[in-house]
Order: structure tokens, then C-alpha cells, then sequence
């Protein structure tokens, strides 16, 4: 089968169960999206769950690329994290205007799968690495020690996902902007606290 017909199968099923989640995007819809027959799904993928792993590894890229293309190195290190929180607020819409694939099957089949939990899981502690790896000089500022690095990682990724979720009960993905905003001006009022 050739990685033209694996890649379509991973683009359909990100953007199907970004849209519908993981229950109600069934492998048929999944085939009719990307244009090939069950058949040639099943010599892909052997389940459905093989699939939404692919789908996520993918949608995970992509992410971790936007993230990483953010450069705030002209800013202090101190600075660094609340600029990084604005810019990243810049993308989110297009980022997000979806949802987020990985908080999506958190929710919605974190309990129900071990192998979707321990991707979903191993995926938010990647990302909670970078930007704790971003906050450790912004806590090192903070005129007290009671946050590190990695409660200051796992806020932002509560704050993402909690945002996300908001602007998918509103069907408006600026409501993700303009909350990282407000958290961005919220780091910023820690460090002058």
C-alpha cells in the first residue's frame, strides 16, 4: 500500500474526529474521505485505534512544529514564557479552530482505550517538557518559590485545553486568542506581584 493512501486514511481520520470525535467517525466515513476502499484501509491500519494513533502522532506534529517556530529568544529569559503564551494566542484560531485532537480523545476515550490514554498522556508530558523547559526562568523570577516549572507547564496546558473546550461550546475559536491573552497578561502580573 503505498504512504499516499496511509497518509490520506491519517488526514481524513484527524480531521473527521476533530470534528465528530473518535465514536462517531466510523471507518466508512473515514474511507469516503480519503477516497479509498475498505479494503485498502484494512491493509493500511488493522483497527480503527491503529488509526486514531496515526492521527494523533500527526496532529501532534504538526503542533509541536507551530510551537517551535514561535522564536521569542530576543526577550529576556525571564520574558520569554508570557511573549511565547501572546504569540502562540497569535496562531491559535487557526491552531485550534477544530479543537484539539489530543485533548478530544482524552475526554472521550481516555477510560475506554489504554493505548489512546497512554498516547494522549505521552503527548501532553511532551509538550508540558517544552514549556516548562520556557517557564523555568520566568519561576526563577517570580518573587516566590511557590510554583516550578512544571505546575507552571501543566497550568498552561489546563489553560489550553480549557479554552479549546469553551470555544467549541460557543463555536468561536477566537474565545482560545483572547484567553491566552488574559493568561498571558496573568504571567506578566505574576512577575510584577
Amino acid at each position: 500500500m503505498s504512504s499516499g493512501t496511509q497518509e490520506d486514511l491519517i488526514s481524513a481520520a484527524r480531521q473527521l474526529m476533530l470534528r465528530q470525535g473518535y465514536a462517531a467517525t466510523g471507518i466508512n466515513d473515514i474511507c469516503r474521505k480519503a477516497g479509498v476502499s475498505k479494503g485498502a484501509f484494512y491493509h493500511s491500519f488493522p483497527s480503527k485505534e491503529v488509526l486514531a494513533v496515526a492521527a494523533l502522532k500527526s496532529f501532534h506534529r504538526r503542533g509541536l512544529d507551530e510551537l517551535m517556530s514561535i522564536d521569542v529568544s530576543a526577550a529576556s529569559p525571564a520574558d520569554r514564557l508570557p511573549l511565547f503564551v501572546e504569540r502562540l494566542a497569535d496562531r491559535a484560531p487557526l491552531l485550534w479552530k477544530h479543537g484539539c485532537l489530543i485533548g478530544g480523545l482524552a475526554t472521550e476515550m481516555a477510560l475506554a482505550s489504554d493505548t489512546l490514554q497512554h498516547n494522549v498522556a505521552q503527548q501532553f508530558d511532551e509538550i508540558a517538557a517544552i514549556v516548562a523547559r520556557l517557564a523555568e526562568p520566568f519561576v526563577a523570577s517570580l518573587p516566590t518559590s511557590a510554583l516550578s516549572a512544571t505546575a507552571v507547564a501543566e497550568d498552561f496546558l489546563a489553560f489550553v485545553e480549557g479554552a479549546v473546550v469553551l470555544s467549541r461550546a460557543h463555536r468561536d475559536p477566537r474565545r482560545i486568542r483572547f484567553a491566552l491573552k488574559r493568561y498571558a497578561s496573568s504571567l506578566r502580573h505574576m512577575r510584577r506581584s
